[in-house]
């Protein structure tokens, strides 16, 4: 089990985009899958790999090692803490490629703070495809049921999502929350929070450049 913290006094402002529409403003947070704040192994030791892709925003995603073909012991993936900036109503959006095969199944919260336990896009819902999808998981309509919207509540912003993948044929890169009903992948990569060496090398460029500004 690896684990790391999501929440950033630096993440809240570099991470959450708010977009301005004409009748009320959109949120959206995302998260690189490789920078869950822990894994746990499921069924017969099956783990998430983290595993090196060009393709994939910062370079890396996430795979499980094997199938697990049980319906309720998947690798699972904890982020912990998302710092979201307001309360709603949020859709869950997964950008993500499968190897192919009818089986390409994730499962997911089916509310903050509960385990990966809602199995969704059984039965080729999700595309076979060799390059990256934006799957919007909420209202994905499968034979195992529809896809959960999110509640995000004003007593607690930081809430926790878990996800899984029963057949091992999904490569994970990243996950968002957005309280629009669509995302594009520059919308979707403009939300991704910095990883936390990422912000503090910002924190350090800021500090040299106010010492230049302040010795000028």
């Amino acid at each position: 089990m690896r684990k790391r913290h999501l929440l950033s006094v630096l993440a809240l402002s570099a991470g959450v985009v708010v977009l301005s529409g004409t009748s009320a403003s959109a949120a959206t947070i995302g998260l690189e899958a490789e920078l869950a704040s822990e894994y746990i192994a499921g069924g017969s030791g099956v783990v998430w790999n983290i595993v090196n892709d060009a393709d994939a925003f910062g370079g890396q995603a996430i795979q499980a090692s094997a199938a697990t073909f049980s319906q309720t012991d998947a690798p699972t993936a904890n982020f912990n803490d998302i710092p979201f900036t307001e309360a709603g109503i949020y859709n869950l959006f997964v950008r993500l490629k499968t190897t192919g095969g009818p089986e390409a199944q994730l499962r997911v919260s089916p509310s903050f703070g509960a385990g990966p336990n809602t199995l969704l896009a059984g039965g080729g819902s999700i595309p076979a495809t060799p390059t990256y999808s934006i799957i919007k998981v909420t209202g994905l309509v499968t034979t195992f049921g529809t896809g959960p919207e999110y509640t995000v509540t004003s007593g607690n912003l930081t809430p926790d999502f878990a996800l899984g993948d029963r057949a091992g044929l999904q490569i994970i890169d990243a996950i968002a929350f957005s309280t629009q009903e669509t995302l594009t992948e520059q919308e979707f990569e403009d939300s991704i929070i910095p990883e936390p060496a990422s912000l503090a090398l910002v924190g350090v460029g800021c500090m040299m450049l106010l010492s230049r500004r302040r010795q000028a």
